[in-house]
């Protein structure tokens, strides 16, 4: 019997030590867990099932479920509220996982918090994880308000009790959310705040992980310099470390970065790399976002027969756990590799799987049923408060009424000299508010003088800039008709043609000058009234690339277009086709005869990217600081000698700012120019 007890006790320390140790492969972490759960008192065991629970969490939800359940009930057994608080939030948060019920979720998480703000001691990290979750899922639904609301309070709650490390993650989860709502400035804020702590404790871990979301931050901006120089510390910081999560992570954006600038061969070896430190981890979902973008990247560079096979990897995982955005993005990039292999039949059926799986990701989407569920709780919260405030009040009544008579003859007293007091005191407020506000006044006509001096020297270089480029046609015109006028008889058949081209050429640039000049005019007026719609921007293109087929084909250039499928974007219809115009005839207005134009599509998480590219005349840094500005001269000849204001590319930028996007251009002299906006899918 001492033999079999001796052997149950060495069993039991050596799954102690195994699961004290850094060096536990990630694999046998929940079989370690499961032995040990054998051998422990209830207590213990209800600590495990939570940790177990949490490490299903990923990749196995159903099982996270079951084991916060059994937690669940192990911890009201016995009386645990630590644990019970626990197991409320990872039923919540495997609900979530699990069949996207947001509702549910949000009702398990706030009651967890409603035990963990019971003034216990050592409940406190527990209302700042039931905080984080609650953010969670407002941001999983796309209520970034009410998210920002949670992480702040989670971020309080770290601060008075020093827990740094919560800190640093409540500010990267917050930098998101801000982001999301376009606050870029303050998410990069936190972000910030965030590095700044790591270095002041030096928290090597988080700065990786604060590294990481500025480099993603930077991503979104599409700052190469920025981004690059952040994967690259963090990755240098983490490969002295022993994380392979965060590791494979930080892979996983590098790779992003890669990929977002043009570079997909680049991104395949560190998608490679990502995907051993997943293997390892046994982290399914992990190898599906892996085989995923090895597939887009290998789309990207044609090779379509690898791109299928770790698209076939990533859906034969993605549909066991149930992923629905993997699936969806995993079944358009089949589509995209059959497309271009010219198998029409498969790619229809990708494409048909893609469209129903977008349908049912939609449908799940329940944000009424959340926002009334949170409404549900605001109220007995308020309930709560209002019966804890009457409580109080009713104590200080109380108290009030005991000390009532003392206080009468000294409450007159003091009145009396406060009368005094205050009659003498308003008298200088309201002296000091009027000398404020008329301070305040004067500011205000300074500013706007200033401001009407800049605007009027701006209007004043404009319209001389207007009006010497409408005289070179003007005089043209002039100078041909009194040629045919006076002298048509001394001119050859082919002097006429030319004249009349002549002609020809100097109305039509006149013609444009004037449109836009209209269509600017308007739009600085306020005629132009922006009406969103839901548009397919490929639609668009097409149509604009009909209307300058002529004028492409008259200097002999290709013009081409990369988009094979619908994209669709929420802007105002009319303005954006005089962009996508304007910006097509450009390049063919720069580009050489027997050049190439090409426009491509690029489709985000929000937002469409249209891209412009020539291989003409290019532009010095000079002329592209130029581009953009009213009131600055900075028009170039085209390649057979086309005339313009730079007026259409300042109604370009108006245009897409006026349709929340925006627009960028790079350019080399002799080598060509690339124009690129975004256009929103909200």
């Amino acid at each position: 019997m001492k033999s079999k007890l001796i052997i149950l006790l060495i069993v039991f320390l050596a799954v102690f030590c195994q699961l004290s140790t850094a060096q536990v492969r990630p694999a046998q972490y929940a079989d370690s867990l499961e032995v040990k759960f054998i051998l422990v008192d209830e207590n213990t065991k209800v600590e495990i099932l939570n940790m177990l629970a949490e490490h299903y969490q990923r990749n196995s939800p159903q099982k996270a479920l079951d084991k916060s359940r059994e937690a669940l009930d192990l911890a009201r057994k016995l009386n645990d509220r630590k644990n019970e608080s626990r197991a409320l939030r990872n039923i919540g948060i495997s609900l979530q996982n699990l069949v996207a019920e947001y509702d549910s979720a949000l009702e398990y998480c706030f009651n967890a918090l409603k035990i963990s703000e019971s003034k216990m001691p050592d409940l406190k990290s527990e209302v700042i994880n039931n905080h984080i979750a609650i953010a969670n899922i407002y941001a999983q639904v796309g209520n970034f308000a009410k998210s920002i609301d949670y992480l702040t309070k989670a971020e309080l709650n770290s601060v008075a009790i020093t827990d740094y490390g919560s800190v640093i993650q409540t500010k990267i989860l917050k930098s998101k959310s801000l982001l999301s709502i376009d606050l870029s400035n303050e998410a990069i804020e936190e972000l910030k705040a965030a590095l700044k702590i790591c270095k002041l404790h030096d928290l090597k871990l988080d700065e990786a992980k604060v590294r990481m979301a500025l480099s993603e931050y930077y991503l979104t901006v599409f700052n190469e310099e920025l981004a690059f120089l952040h994967i690259n510390i963090a990755l240098s910081i983490l490969n002295e470390s022993e994380s392979p999560d965060e590791l494979s992570h930080a892979l996983n954006i590098l790779a992003s970065f890669y990929s977002t600038f043009n570079q997909p061969k680049l991104a395949i070896e560190p998608l490679e790399k990502s995907l051993a430190f997943r293997k390892y981890l046994n982290d399914d979902t992990g190898m599906a976002e892996c085989y995923l973008f090895l597939g887009l990247n290998y789309n990207k560079i044609s090779r379509y027969d690898l791109a299928l096979k770790n698209l076939a990897l990533c859906r034969k995982l993605a549909e066991r756990l149930n992923a629905k955005r993997i699936l969806r993005r995993c079944y358009n990039q089949h589509y995209i590799a059959y497309t271009n292999l010219g198998n029409l039949e498969k790619a229809i059926e990708f494409r048909d799987l893609y469209v129903s799986m977008i349908e049912l990701i939609f449908s799940e989407e329940s944000e009424r049923q959340v926002a009334e569920l949170q409404a549900k709780m605001d109220i007995e919260q308020k309930d709560q408060e209002i019966e804890l405030q009457k409580e109080r009040l009713d104590n200080q009544n109380r108290q009030l009424s005991r000390e009532r008579k003392f206080n009468i003859a000294l409450v007159a007293l003091i009145i009396l000299l406060l009368g005094s007091a205050a009659f003498i005191f308003h008298s200088y407020r309201e002296k000091k508010k009027v000398n404020q506000k008329l301070e305040k006044i004067n500011k205000q006509f300074a500013r706007q003088n200033e401001n009407l001096t800049r605007l009027n020297n701006t209007k004043d270089k404009f319209f001389s800039i207007i009006g010497h480029d409408l005289k070179g046609p003007l005089n043209s015109l002039t100078s041909f008709l009194n040629l045919l006028k006076n002298h048509t008889s001394k001119l050859s058949e082919q002097e006429i043609k030319n004249l009349a081209g002549e002609l020809d050429k100097s109305i039509k640039n006149l013609y444009s000058l004037l449109e836009n000049l209209l269509t600017w005019a308007r739009s600085q007026t306020n005629g132009i009234e922006l009406k969103p719609e839901k548009v397919d921007v490929t639609k668009l293109i097409r149509s604009s690339i009909e209307l300058l087929r002529n004028q492409a084909e008259n200097k002999d250039i290709d013009l081409k277009f990369a988009g094979d499928h619908m994209m669709n974007v929420f802007v105002d219809k009319n303005t954006i086709e005089t962009v996508i115009r304007n910006l097509i005839s450009n390049s063919i207005k720069f580009t050489h005869p027997h050049g190439k134009v090409e426009i491509k599509t690029e489709e985000w998480k929000d937002v469409v990217e249209v891209t412009v590219k020539d291989n003409g005349i290019g532009m010095s840094q000079d002329v592209i600081d130029k581009l953009f500005r009213i009131g600055t001269k900075h028009t170039t000849p085209g390649t057979n000698k086309e005339k313009g204001t730079g007026l259409g590319l300042v109604l370009c930028k108006e245009f897409v700012e006026k349709n929340k996007g925006f627009i960028r251009v790079s350019s080399t002299v002799g080598v060509g120019s690339k124009f690129t906006f975004t256009l929103p899918k909200n």
